[in-house]
């Protein structure tokens, strides 16, 4: 195949096909195609068409060299996270394309040099060897939430696909930066909004900053790479993206624009220092998190501990009226016994002292157990009030480690303690009620 395209020339290539001419139109040629198209590796399927514009797609069992070879078509079998192409300025042509941002994976026929962006990776196409799609299961920044997009048509979903790393001293095609440095450098704003006269970018901070539309202006190599340095370090890492984002675009709102400054130039010409500020400005809001964060934690703990010894002092309180109870009934029973040898009270009067017994029982676990139930309600709520915003300084599993498992427990405990002394108060009932029937 290899040999077949350096003889070809490109026509146009879209993201779903490229179309090429034959430089010399020979059987050799036709045979080499037909032959090729029968290879399963190949991440495309072959389509000739003659001067009258009659299509075969190949291979094909029909006689070929009677055929008036016009153009040679690639069809590429492409996915939504998957692209490929044959030439360098195939690619570069297709990057306005609106579905190229949600690439994952774009591979290249022609030499070039591999590098990625922080949601797709760029490599060399390599036609005899089939290229899988990898299973994704990365979850990308939406950028639509960082920037206010009031025009809804600056930035997409995928913004981040414009966003290279440099790292690994990758160094992206100049074509590439040229197309994508602007794009992605529309993620520095706060909000982008439309009207009459064009759109309007607009830097927030301590000051607000408006741009108007303007045609881009080239960059150098430093300014490319500086720009693309300060995005990477603003969205590569998910967490606290916003923080980062409104850090930077205060510090890019205290530099004023030279007079009919095009902003792509201003965010050039400032990005470094700004970006150098922000990266301190993190740091010390860090520090300040860090001091909340073990307040917070510090706080929970109490507080955990504190809700925790108030069940286990409701668990306490179970043993405690089972032994008062019990030991009520005892007595009871004993005293019922001695009127009864004495004859000082009759076998009905005897009943009720035992039916009026075991009624007290009941009352006295079913009124325990109902007033624990509702503590414990009210303790949940109480829970449930307190650690609301504690995400955001602590993350789920340690704040599931600190607070919520020592409370379950100490709920579940008092509940297996709760079943054990309703089932002795059970056979208490059962007693009394056994001695009542068959005495």
């Amino acid at each position: 195949m290899n040999s077949i395209l350096s003889g070809l020339s490109l026509e146009t290539e879209s993201l779903d096909a490229a179309f090429f001419k034959s430089d010399g139109t020979n059987d050799h040629l036709l045979l080499n195609l037909n032959k090729s198209a029968s290879e399963p590796t190949y991440n495309f399927t072959i389509e000739i068409s003659d001067v009258f514009g009659d299509r075969i797609t190949l291979p094909s069992a029909e006689e070929l060299s009677s055929i008036q070879l016009e153009t040679i078509s690639f069809i590429k079998n492409r996915t939504a996270r998957q692209n490929f192409f044959f030439t360098k300025s195939g690619f570069i042509t297709n990057l306005s394309s609106s579905e190229i941002a949600a690439s994952e994976e774009i591979y290249i026929y022609e030499d070039f040099n591999e590098f990625s962006t922080l949601t797709c990776i760029f490599k060399k196409w390599n036609l005899d060897s089939p290229t899988p799609q990898k299973p994704s299961d990365e979850k990308f920044i939406d950028a639509r939430k960082i920037v206010n997009d009031l025009a809804r048509e600056q930035i997409s979903a995928n913004h981040l696909f414009w966003i290279t790393n440099f790292k690994n001293e990758q160094n992206p095609p100049s074509e590439w930066l040229e197309f994508s440095t602007p794009k992605a450098a529309l993620l520095l704003f706060s909000e982008i909004s439309k009207s009459d006269t064009g759109l309007t970018y607009t830097l927030k901070g301590s000051r607000n900053i408006e741009f108007n539309s303007d045609s881009s202006k080239k960059l150098n190599a430093t300014e490319h790479k500086t720009v693309h340095s300060a995005l990477a370090w603003v969205f590569d890492t998910p967490r606290d993206v916003e923080i980062r984002h409104t850090l930077l675009c205060q510090r890019l709102s205290h530099n004023s624009p030279r007079n009919a400054e095009p902003w792509i130039k201003f965010i050039s010409r400032t990005i470094t220092s700004s970006c150098s500020a922000a990266r301190d400005d993190y740091k010390n809001h860090l520090l300040i998190k860090t001091g909340e964060l073990l307040k917070a934690v510090t706080d929970i703990r109490k507080t955990v501990s504190d809700e925790t010894n108030k069940i286990v002092d409701k668990t306490n309180g179970l043993t405690s009226s089972l032994l008062r109870d019990a030991s009520i009934t005892f007595l009871i029973t004993s005293l019922r016994q001695t009127l009864i040898a004495k004859n000082l009270i009759s076998a009905q009067g005897s009943t009720l002292i035992l039916i009026a017994t075991a009624t007290w029982l009941i009352i006295s676990i079913s009124l325990t157990g109902y007033q624990n139930k509702l503590f414990i309600k009210s303790q949940i709520r109480f829970r449930r009030n307190w650690s609301k915003g504690l995400s955001s300084l602590i993350p789920e599993g340690e704040l599931n480690k600190i607070a919520k498992r020592p409370f379950r427990e100490a709920v579940d405990n008092y509940r297996k303690i709760k079943n054990i002394i309703n089932s002795i108060y059970a056979t208490i009932i059962l007693t009394i009620v056994s001695i009542i029937i068959f005495e």
